[in-house]
């Protein structure tokens, strides 16, 4: 936690000194370390894993984003050290918790996801942490990294059209997002699950896999909801509505229990899992309408069907990749196959059926995204 905070206060200094690409950088890579360490440590550490995994996440992000900082060159000399005053700093630190408890709100869904779907089955708790832990990260690497990246730039912007904070960044950042988040989320229920299955036979049989791939194909519902709202709440603390988004925090977790606890009842533990983006996806639809109601409908318009059109080839890509890996009969080979052809597939297919979208990514990198300010961005981007 504390290298975290040290991260933070690492990107908040690049961000001011325009170097965002370096914050947008050290987050991925930290969601990367944490991610391969998680699965070097699963068999050996049990359920310390989780713990290592975030210290692993922690120490590479805060490293690289001091780096950086040490590496940047400041815009101004420093400011003198002000005296540590007890008041000041309860003052500083009220005025934080105060505009971070929705990030805090959003990750406590998780929990009461994780509490039903274990009341309904324990051992599926277990099961949904793999997927949980692998779509989280998946967040956190693109639309994350890329939205608290943008935040200094959209305050910037917002100061001469309001709608650039949502209209050059929300389409944009989520068609980058999805792009990646659509085929690692298939390829994990087409191949991952499987490898998993093998390499943890001990702990997880073949009911296990199959329940794995169920909650990491809903959790790709959930991905989408939770991609906007990281790229939505900071637009809208660039627009100053961070009050609104914290006075939104009770309806949000209200949601989120009716909507775990109807769909527990309907369907047991898929039905929890199945029911967590409801929440989110109603959040940031609210926060689409009230911080740009001119483009809301236009935006709403062009994130669904990039959701749709790159999940959709995504899982019919892996998908035959599974079929025809199924042939071989070996489950660890058929796996491998279905993550080797799916992705060939997906690769080869994504200029045919996105190519506007792919033409869109492609002009954004290498990080031009993260400097679109130096540019004229459109609030609305054409489909």
């Amino acid at each position: 936690m504390i290298l975290q905070l040290w991260a933070a206060g690492g990107a908040t200094v690049l961000a001011v000194r325009d170097r965002f690409e370096a914050v947008a950088g050290a987050y991925i890579a930290g969601a990367g370390a944490g991610l391969l360490t998680y699965l070097v440590s699963s068999g050996s550490a049990g359920e310390l894993s989780l713990g290592y995994s975030m210290l692993a996440m922690a120490v590479v992000t805060c490293a690289l984003m001091l780096i950086s900082v040490r590496r940047s060159q400041p815009l101004e000399p420093a400011a003198p050290p002000r005296p540590l005053r007890v008041r000041l700093l309860i003052a500083d630190a009220g005025l934080i918790l105060g505009r971070t408890s929705i990030y805090l709100a959003f990750n406590a869904l998780y929990l009461v996801t994780l509490a039903l779907t274990t009341s309904y089955a324990p051992g599926d708790a277990t099961v949904l942490s793999y997927a949980y832990l692998f779509a989280s990260y998946l967040v956190a690497g693109t639309a994350f990294a890329l939205g608290m990246s943008r935040i200094a730039d959209m305050s910037r912007e917002v100061r001469t059209d309001e709608l650039k904070a949502v209209g050059g960044t929300v389409p944009q950042g989520f068609r980058y997002s999805i792009l990646i988040c659509a085929p690692a989320l298939a390829a994990f229920v087409a191949a991952g699950a499987p490898i998993i299955g093998v390499l943890f036979s001990a702990s997880f049989d073949s009911g296990d896999v199959r329940i794995l791939q169920e909650f990491g194909a809903l959790l790709a519902i959930w991905t989408v909801a939770a991609l906007l709202v990281n790229l939505l709440l900071p637009a809208m603390f660039a627009l100053g509505r961070a009050r609104f988004t914290n006075l939104l925090t009770p309806a949000l977790l209200g949601v989120h229990v009716a909507a775990s606890l109807l769909g527990g009842a309907l369907f047991g533990a898929v039905g929890v899992v199945g029911a967590a983006f409801v929440a989110p996806l109603l959040f940031a639809a609210t926060m689409l309408r009230v911080g740009a109601p001119s483009i809301a409908g236009h935006v709403a318009r062009e994130t669904g069907r990039d959701a749709l059109r790159f999940l959709l080839l995504a899982g019919g890509c892996y998908g035959l990749g599974a079929a025809l890996g199924a042939a071989l009969g070996s489950t660890l080979a058929a796996a491998t196959a279905a993550g080797a052809l799916g992705s060939v597939l997906y690769l080869a297919l994504l200029p045919l059926v996105a190519r506007s979208q792919v033409d869109a990514v492609l002009r954004a990198l290498p990080l031009g995204f993260l400097k679109s300010r130096r540019r004229a961005t459109p609030a609305a981007p054409a489909a």
